[in-house]
């Protein structure tokens, strides 16, 4: 390949430091990743890179929505809908995430469909809702504050 194929080499460096890093920003994961794990990741982040500025030229669906009612009622509904998509709809293993009542988590869901039309028994649905969580994740800091 020679030196016409550093830049591409070095692409993918960049790619696979940034998954390390945001490995790394979960104390729950270990600090060694294997390639497949690297390269499900690394494959992520391209298409949340690829998709971000057609996001960003949105209104960013009920997410956004979701983060600034969030924000001005003092809710939970993005966590709550962060818990159930990572539990892959199992109530009672999100309510333990959230270490909320399963009924409580079931309210909260409800609420979600009644307050942002988002109907988490639709694929699609839930494909984007997961797809908007991660990029909203992009513009918030540790802190739960938004980026400028």
């Amino acid at each position: 390949t020679g030196a016409a194929g550093l830049p591409d080499a070095r692409a993918s460096a960049d790619l696979v430091l940034r998954v390390l890093a945001e490995r790394g920003a979960d104390p729950a994961r270990s600090a060694v990743a294997d390639h497949t794990e690297v390269a499900v990741r690394a494959a992520v982040l391209q298409l949340l890179d690829r998709v971000e500025p057609v996001w960003r030229g949105t209104d960013g669906g009920p997410v956004r929505q979701m983060v600034a009612y969030d924000a001005e009622h003092g809710t939970a509904f993005r966590a709550t809908l962060a818990a159930y998509l990572a539990a892959f709809s199992d109530v009672a293993k999100a309510a333990g995430t959230l270490t909320v009542h399963p009924n409580t988590l079931r309210y909260r869901l409800r609420r979600i469909r009644e307050l942002f039309g988002l109907d988490l028994t639709d694929p699609d649905a839930r494909l984007l809702a997961d797809v908007d969580l991660r990029l909203a994740d992009r513009d918030t800091s540790a802190d739960g504050n938004p980026r400028d």
